[in-house]
């Protein structure tokens, strides 16, 4: 652990002065909630942030004296408070206090986090004290949309999910709990309903998700951030993994930053396996009598196999599909069975970023098309083929010397099984591909990566790595030929796309077997037009009940804005002032 005393040399009291905040009586009156909370639950969420406030003004400025001594020391200290304040969670099952501990302890650490971040960013060059960089604190809207998401209000007679804890906390550090934890594994959120909160644009919602998430994985439920933007994904992962990994020592699979596409390939690497080996190492005749799990964990698999290839969604969750955790959780020996009624990987929760992509046509209703990408010398010389010839009156590929190759070389790798069918299957895609070359080029909807050498289609107003079956490897030969990509290059994408399955998206998420619960912030449940005005649902009736027939999320809270009610009326000029 690197040490930062510079960072630490204002006195620690300064802090106080440069904070603000919205009191807890405010931001619980301001909080709107559909069905609407009683009289008790707001005075419990106003007791639990007077608490919040209470501890945060301790917990900050003791992190920066002890970070004095080192950021590991400080480090070391916070964590084990957290250890602490989830063991008095399983010791009073029926208070909300402890989870107030262990929030506030998880928000000590992201401040520690925070002032590292900036260092190490170079945000601190100056000696000046008031150029020290500030904590970055959870704001108390943040803190009440997690009290929320917790269901923390609840009466404590009718809170019974964290009793289910005293058989033990599935995932707690052994050297705190005293000794392995032999229990079975229980379901710490069975009182946790599915959940969204409204959290405006630029309020937070990032750093929300990250604070929930962590509690949840403390709590031994292991989490998926899920959001529809493959760019802000990437800028989450990025941000706050970090977070995770170096300051909460999780393991790195514990909290997963994903876009949709690239958790349905997670969700179906099972099924991807069981193509990908009956193609290119299995018993290509009995396939169809085989079985597998779709959420059975992925095996090793040979360098020499393809990637799954996916239309319309990213190239990069095809390769997600066949991706091995490095720290892999041991599975109970008894789930290690082919049965398909098991299920190998334990159920997560799901957060999501904008409710926006249930409800997107890019989502609901449409499918993830999986199957895999048979690569090799063969393939490539059949497709660069087709691409030169495909538009020829003359050509017929099915009597083509490169097609006769291609199965050639699956023949010799199945010796002794009748490979008619495959063979079919072969030329059926041959055809495509050549029908496919008076389509593949679609000048106005890709680029070339420099940075990847890899071909990127617009979607919406940003580019991302989809796959096109058996018209993006036309499109990679066309590339090599006007010298935009070289071979070595293309030869890494090229291959013939055999489609296996469709699976819907909104199946994904909807299945028990995968999570037990889900939760989100959104910026877009509802409008505010002005300061006397509570809104108007953004959400159409039809969406409304898509997300409680299919989603089963039937709780809807809408947190107040950071900065206080808008000042605007109908006309848009400002309450109280001239213009």
């Amino acid at each position: 652990d690197r040490e930062y005393p510079e960072v630490f040399t204002a006195p620690s009291q300064e802090w106080g002065k440069r904070t603000a905040s919205i009191s807890p009586d405010m931001c619980v009156k301001r909080l709107d909630c559909l069905p609407q909370i009683d009289k008790s639950q707001r005075e419990t969420l106003v007791n639990l942030l007077g608490l919040h406030d209470l501890e945060k003004e301790k917990l900050i400025p003791e992190m920066l004296k002890k970070a004095l001594l080192g950021v590991h020391v400080a480090k070391r200290d916070i964590l084990q408070s957290i250890y602490n304040d989830v063991a008095d969670i399983k010791k009073n099952t029926k208070s909300p206090e402890p989870f107030v501990h262990l929030i506030g302890h998880i928000c000590q650490m992201y401040a520690l986090f925070s002032i590292r971040a900036a260092v190490d960013g170079g945000a601190n060059e100056q000696d000046d004290n008031d150029c020290l960089p500030d904590p970055l604190i959870p704001h108390n809207i943040q803190i009440l949309t997690i009290y929320r998401l917790l269901n923390l209000d609840q009466p404590k007679d009718q809170r019974s999910w964290v009793s289910s804890l005293k058989s033990g906390v599935n995932g707690l550090k052994q050297l705190v709990v005293g000794g392995p934890n032999n229990a079975a594994p229980v379901d710490p959120m069975s009182d946790v309903s599915n959940h969204l909160v409204q959290v405006l644009t630029g309020e937070g919602k990032s750093i929300t998700l990250a604070i929930l998430a962590a509690v949840f994985v403390l709590l031994g439920t292991d989490v998926d951030i899920v959001c529809y933007s493959e760019y802000l994904t990437s800028r989450d992962k990025e941000a706050l993994v970090p977070f995770f990994v170096d300051m909460l020592d999780f393991e790195p699979d514990q909290v997963r930053y994903l876009t949709f596409s690239q958790l349905c390939a997670l969700r179906i690497q099972g099924v991807g396996r069981l193509a990908e080996a009956t193609l290119t190492g299995g018993n290509i005749t009995s396939s169809s009598s085989s079985s597998s799990s779709p959420a059975a964990p992925p095996q090793s698999a040979s360098t020499s196999t393809a990637a799954a290839a996916a239309a319309g969604t990213s190239s990069s969750s095809s390769s997600t599909a066949h991706h091995q955790p490095k720290h892999q959780k041991q599975s109970n020996p008894q789930n290690n069975n082919t049965n398909n009624n098991t299920r190998c990987d334990p159920q997560r929760i799901l957060l999501i970023d904008e409710v926006d992509v249930f409800l997107s046509k890019r989502f609901y209703g449409a499918t993830y098309n999986a199957g895999v990408t048979l690569k090799g010398v063969e393939e490539y010389a059949l497709i660069e083929e087709i691409q030169a010839k495909g538009n020829t009156h003359t050509y017929n590929v099915l009597n083509s010397p490169a097609l006769d190759a291609v199965k050639m070389k699956y023949n010799n790798l199945h010796q002794g099984l009748d490979l008619t069918r495959f063979n079919r299957l072969l030329d059926t895609i041959a055809l495509t591909l050549v029908q496919a070359t008076s389509r593949y080029l679609r000048s106005d909807n890709f680029r070339v990566c420099k940075d990847t050498n890899s071909i990127l289609y617009k979607v919406g107003d940003q580019y991302e790595g989809v796959v096109y079956p058996n018209e993006t490897s036309l499109l990679y030969i066309d590339q090599v030929n006007k010298k935009e990509i070289s071979k070595s290059d293309a030869r890494k994408f090229v291959g013939l796309d055999v489609q296996f399955g469709q699976f819907s998206y909104a199946e994904v998420p909807a299945s028990n077997r995968y999570y037990c619960r889900i939760l989100g912030v959104t910026g877009t449940l509802k409008t505010t037009i002005s300061s006397t005005d509570k809104g108007t649902m953004i959400l159409s009736p039809e969406d409304i009940d898509i997300l409680k027939r299919d989603y089963g999320i039937t709780k809807f809270t809408f947190a107040p804005s950071v900065f206080g009610t808008s000042k605007l009326n109908d006309s848009g000029f400002e309450y109280g002032r001239d213009t």
